[in-house]
């Protein structure tokens, strides 16, 4: 009898220490799922971690480029009023040039007029002196006629006497 108590005293031991093994395998087997949690954990801290990161460098960023667009609206701006400025500056001096031009042309019709009042001056100068030279040999041959008539008359004079 005391074999068969130890008999069952050995089988409970199998079943228990079967039991423990079974037992043993599932713990195995949470402790792998914990580790696959953990490092599941520590890849989503991990991730976590770098989307803090990436947010703070994308803030950064975003500031940043921010801080570019509001210079690059300031030197639009001053170029945008430059470009006023320029266009203004180029009109006043499309005004200027239409003004020099029709001066030009004022000019050249006074020059054309000159010429042609000095061309007529010239003519009426000819003639005048045309005139002159006629009326000076004129008086040249009748100054030849009264030396003829004068010495006829002292000759016919000096005859009487």
């Amino acid at each position: 009898q005391e074999i068969r108590s130890v008999s069952w005293e050995l089988k409970a031991a199998e079943g228990a220490v079967r039991d423990l093994e079974a037992t043993r395998e599932e713990l195995d087997a949470e402790t792998r799922v914990a580790g696959a949690l953990r490092a599941d954990a520590d890849e989503h801290q991990t991730f976590g971690r770098f989307q803090e990161e990436l947010a703070a460098h994308l803030g950064a960023e975003a500031a940043s480029n921010d801080h570019r667009a509001a210079e690059t609206a300031a030197e639009l701006d001053m170029y945008k009023r430059k470009a006023v400025q320029e266009a203004a500056a180029a009109s006043k001096q499309a005004e200027d040039i239409a003004r020099l031009r029709s001066d030009l042309k004022t000019a050249r019709n006074r020059s054309r007029s000159l010429e042609e009042a000095i061309e007529t001056t010239e003519d009426a100068a000819q003639a005048t002196e045309d005139e002159l030279r006629s009326t000076a040999e004129r008086a040249e041959a009748s100054a030849a006629e009264v030396i003829r008539h004068k010495t006829r008359a002292k000759a016919l004079e000096q005859r009487v006497h």
